[in-house]
């Protein structure tokens, strides 16, 4: 930010752990009030009564107000002519001598930077810093101010991934928070399969000093041209800040983050902050996964586009269709499933399968290979309708003098025929022995035959 450089008489000191702070928070983000704060270090300070500033307890500075440095100058110098006291006042040596025997004052970290920023006299054309800019570094400050005091990672693999997912793992905290109102909190355990089934993904969880997790995030390996990646994930915390705590491990660690931290902008996949503090564009990032046969899929934020004929999870849709030139699934499902591809149904097992090859049971309502499945009829009501079903399904019966499946429970057993059959197309008879039996109703003329026994046979219909 440009500025017109003031010009007062006192001079503006920090502490070397403020310094520290601001510095790293340049670095690694290219903040412009790091910038600026960094630059008003010793310059004239008149205008504000802050000064020696110092880093305080997580979320406050120190600091000693000018105005009391030159009080205790005065009481302590009354038997001085004017003279001298006029020149300890202004004296740079004497004023930061007096400063170490006064005790700080706090404040909150926003507070007193907005009024050391007032030393800066604005660009018209810029405008002073809004209430999110200052948030934005207020945010990182208090991540270095943690870091400083020692945070506590650990990355799960394999099954303990799911762990993060657990709310019951988690710190006390804000509920509304976007560790706790995240969407795959306490799912189902097979959504989170592309994470326990894949080598190419971790979860990075940061933990307080009571073990429990107050954030999280995916660390993936993936690929773009070749080249070998590695990424950070969208993270969830409870607190803003701890996201800061995040980028600062993953610029450390060598990853790649993304530079913003929500899914409102379709370009959040692919703009990242490099991990020697550099803005770039990484569309059509690749990650190989080990297998496709999950049932059940998480809401992903990055990788969201899943090629399932070359095992490929991608953060560019467009990409993956130029490269591979076929269909993918969207997995931005919060239940489990998918969109994106027609032609892709699941099945009852939750698997998917090619809808080409697929049939849909009405009266089970669920996806199935056609060659696994038989025709069957069943009696709704008014008229008799005519579906499929899985071939080895315990409810259905072959009749055998139809040559028929019919749904078992509306199916009765027939002597006569030695088979079951639709006890809506049955009559109910008498047999020589006064036992009962069920016929089919095409059968009536052939089993009652005059002359025979007519007046035992008393025929019943249906």
């Amino acid at each position: 930010m440009r500025f017109i450089k003031p010009i007062n008489e006192y001079v503006l000191y920090y502490n070397n752990n403020f310094i520290k702070h601001l510095q790293s928070i340049k670095d690694e983000t290219g903040d412009e009030i790091s910038s600026d704060l960094l630059s008003l270090c010793r310059q004239d300070n008149k205008d504000i009564d802050i000064n020696y500033i110092s880093t305080g307890e997580v979320g406050q500075l120190n600091y000693v107000p000018d105005s009391k440095i030159s009080r205790k100058i005065k009481d302590e110098s009354s038997d001085r002519v004017e003279e001298e006291i006029e020149r300890i006042l202004n004296s740079d040596y004497d004023r930061r001598w007096i400063a170490k025997q006064i005790p700080v004052s706090s404040a909150r970290i926003g507070r007193t930077v907005q009024k050391v920023l007032k030393l800066l006299k604005y660009d018209y054309l810029k405008g002073e810093y809004s209430a999110s800019d200052i948030e934005t570094f207020v945010n990182r400050f208090i991540a270095r101010q943690k870091i400083s005091i020692g945070v506590d990672f650990e990355i799960l693999e394999g099954d303990d991934i799911i762990k993060g997912y657990r709310s019951d793992n988690y710190a006390k905290g804000d509920y509304d928070s976007e560790l706790f109102d995240s969407c795959m909190v306490d799912c189902n355990l097979k959504y989170f399969d592309i994470y326990v089934k894949n080598h190419n993904c971790k979860l990075l969880t940061l933990k307080n000093e009571e073990g429990k997790i107050t954030g999280r995030c995916l660390l993936w390996d993936a690929t773009l041209e070749d080249k070998e990646y590695k990424i950070m994930d969208r993270v969830y915390t409870i607190r803003p800040d701890e996201v800061e705590i995040f980028r600062s491990w993953a610029q450390k660690s060598g990853y790649y983050y993304r530079m913003k931290n929500t899914n409102a902008d379709n370009n959040a996949r692919w703009k990242m902050m490099s991990p020697d503090g550099v803005e770039t564009e990484l569309k059509g990032l690749e990650v190989k996964l080990d297998t496709i046969d999950y049932k059940k899929f998480p809401y992903l934020d990055t990788f969201k586009f899943l090629n399932r004929r070359n095992y490929i999870i991608c953060n560019s849709s467009k990409k993956l269709e130029e490269k591979y030139n076929n269909k993918y699934l969207t997995l931005d499902d919060t239940g489990g499933s998918f969109s994106g591809d027609d032609n892709i149904v699941v099945d009852y097992k939750g698997e998917l399968i090619d809808k080409d090859k697929a049939i849909f049971s009405d009266s089970e309502a669920y996806w199935m290979l056609e060659d696994e499945s038989v025709p069957f009829k069943y009696f709704n009501g008014f008229r008799w309708y005519s579906d499929r079903i899985l071939t080895n399904s315990d409810k259905i019966i072959f009749c055998d003098p139809l040559k028929e499946y019919y749904l078992k429970k509306q199916c009765v057993w027939s002597k006569y025929h030695n088979s079951f059959i639709p006890e809506k197309k049955s009559i109910e008879v008498k047999t020589e022995d006064e036992g009962k039996d069920y016929i089919l109703e095409d059968y009536e003329d052939k089993f009652y035959k005059p002359g025979t026994f007519p007046d035992a046979l008393k025929i019943k219909n249906k």
